[in-house]
């Protein structure tokens, strides 16, 4: 009965954070915005595909329709769509809160393995509930779902005893795939060492031997090298990549090897032709477009404007202080002189300790080459780093309850803080300090007015189908937003106008911008009023533009250069002018 009892307490604890993150939900109602919005945007087109086409027609659109980043995780949120008849915050909701769900499983899962039941589940509410993690179960950003996956992978791995259960790897394999189907980059980046050092392991033990480690590893490497080729040489057809991608796997699968001399080698065949399988059949079609993206993102000019310089500090702040701050330092206490020896379940945490490690070097040095700093892309290393601090912390030594109730402390405030938020308020006290990056993140309780003015729009005579550029400085003062141009092209699905929204985020130069907008055909342009007193986001190319045409239409009663004034309306207390970009 009592072992019962606990089993349930565990269960509710683990889960505690995703009901917290249901109840945000329930209480929001704004859309997704800026990149969040796009991922919306490619899944309601994929939604569309079944409402107007045959069911062919819909699963064709699942893989055809990626959107600017051609990844899986609008796919995840199309089932939704069609589940609640296209409501863009019920999908939101219900797509974040299954990834969540998986998150604190799996959390819990590799926890358990070194832990009792009900510290395992401490270890994974702590983690659930911590800020940062907090906040990305309520914004429709990939990472939720990216840590679903990866500690999905982690734990099979863990489970597959270096590869000697085949089934086990074979899961490890597909949760791995399809974390790499939602980063590309970062998952490959954050997998190498942890990979390299169970597989040393594997080979010290002799679970098989360096010629068939060698060639599962070349079986890889050759796989990558077709899939690379195709992203830098545009001509190639994705159904000559696929057919020589499917000889290479099925190569593969018929090397046979003694299973009593290695017990590994057939759970790590398995594992790598799960995950190559996955990735060939998603990325074979869509590389040159997959490199763009990455290179754009992280290289090129969008990340050099919307990424910070890498600034270890601040994700230091972000990641670990206060709370995983105190956890290392309580920590250290296992390190104190004892007689007890060492634990079975601590001499196996050093596989963990290396896996978590493994993920954070290569980011670091991913920082240093691209000089952006989005914190974003050490998320799943940093969630490990939390998991592996509060497991450590709560291991067998000295002043165990001392350990055990400094985390059940931590908890209770995140878990308050979280509650709080997910209500819409503030903790009366605490919040600055333990959850002020989760405290920017409140429900929304006014609905956008993105389809109010797509809508407006269309009754002030803007044509369907046309282009209407969108600007307004409060695109970088969330809450200061009546609508935002990522949003307001999801609108112009769901309300069937299909008006292209464009704004420029790389041009500053007022007449570069009025250019840019004839060439591509865009005849209409939609101002914001509004005016930031603390000017913000001067940096921003898109801010600096529609800050000129702010005084461009103070300092003149004539319209401003190349735009011709069609009418104004009022929406929430502030004046929006619509403008005709006129032809030369």
């Amino acid at each position: 009965m009592k072992k019962t009892f606990l089993s349930c307490v565990a269960i509710f604890l683990t889960i505690l954070p995703v009901i917290i993150a249901l109840a945000w939900h329930i209480n929001n109602q704004g859309w997704p915005n800026d990149d969040a919005a796009n991922y919306m945007v490619t899944a309601y087109q994929q939604y569309l595909s079944f409402q107007e086409g045959s069911l062919l027609d819909g699963f064709k659109a699942l893989y055809q329709i990626r959107g600017w980043r051609p990844t899986l995780f609008p796919v995840l949120a199309t089932p939704f769509l069609l589940l609640f008849k296209g409501n863009v915050l019920a999908a939101t909701g219900a797509t974040l809160v299954l990834c969540f769900l998986v998150c604190q499983i799996y959390i819990y899962a590799i926890a358990r393995r070194y832990l009792d039941s009900l510290r395992a589940s401490l270890v994974a509410v702590f983690v659930g509930s911590f800020p940062v993690i907090a906040r990305f179960s309520t914004v429709f950003f990939s990472e939720i779902a990216w840590l679903a996956f990866f500690t999905g992978f982690v734990f099979h791995l863990l489970k597959s005893e270096n590869f000697r259960k085949p089934l086990q790897a074979t899961i490890a394999g597909i949760f791995l795939g399809l974390a790499a189907l939602i980063r590309p980059a970062e998952t490959c980046a954050i997998t190498i060492l942890p990979l390299t050092g169970i597989i040393t392991i594997a080979l010290f033990k002799k679970f098989f031997t360096l010629n068939s480690a060698v060639r599962v590893i070349v079986f890889v490497i050759l796989s990558t090298c077709l899939l690379i080729v195709s992203a830098l040489i545009k001509q190639v057809d994705y159904r000559l990549v696929l057919s020589i991608g499917i000889i290479i796997v099925l190569l593969q699968l018929i090397i046979k090897t003694n299973k009593e001399q290695e017990p590994g080698f057939l759970g790590f065949n398995f594992f790598a032709v799960s995950f190559v399988i996955i990735n060939l059949l998603w990325w074979a079609d869509i590389m040159p477009h997959l490199y763009l993206w990455i290179y754009n993102a992280s290289f090129g000019l969008l990340g050099k404007i919307t990424d910070a310089p890498f600034n270890l500090k601040q994700i230091f702040f972000i990641y670990l202080f206060p709370q995983a701050t105190i956890l290392a330092a309580i920590s250290l206490i296992l390190l104190w002189p004892n007689t007890r020896k060492e634990s079975f379940c601590e001499k196996r945490l050093y596989v963990l300790a290396m896996i978590t490690l493994g993920m954070l070097l290569p980011m670091f040095f991913m920082y240093a080459i691209t000089g952006t700093g989005d914190a974003r892309r050490i998320f799943v290393g940093m969630s490990f780093l939390l998991m592996l601090l509060a497991i450590l912390s709560l291991q067998d030594g000295s002043i165990g309850r001392v350990r055990d109730v400094v985390l059940a402390l931590i908890v209770v405030i995140q878990l308050a803080g979280f509650f709080y938020i997910a209500k819409g308020e503030l903790p009366s006290s605490g919040h600055s300090l333990l959850i002020r990056s989760l405290a920017e993140q409140m429900p929304k309780r006014k609905a956008d007015k993105n389809e109010s003015v797509i809508l407006r729009l269309l009754e002030l005579g803007v044509p369907r189908s046309s282009a209407v550029g969108v600007y307004t400085i409060a695109l970088f003062q969330p809450r200061d937003r009546i609508y935002e141009p990522s949003a307001m092209q999801l609108a112009a699905l769901t309300t069937g106008s299909d008006i292209n929204i464009i704004y420029y985020w790389d041009i500053c130069d007022y007449y570069t911008v009025i250019k840019r907008l004839r060439e591509n055909r865009v005849q209409f342009l939609l101002i914001d009023t509004y005016k930031d007193p603390e000017n913000r986001s001067k940096h921003q190319p898109s801010t600096q533009f529609t800050t000129a045409l702010l005084e461009k239409m103070e300092s003149s009663d004539a319209d401003p250069p190349g735009l011709r004034r069609i009418t104004s309306f009022i929406l929430d207390g502030r004046e929006h002018v619509l403008f005709e970009v006129k032809k030369l």
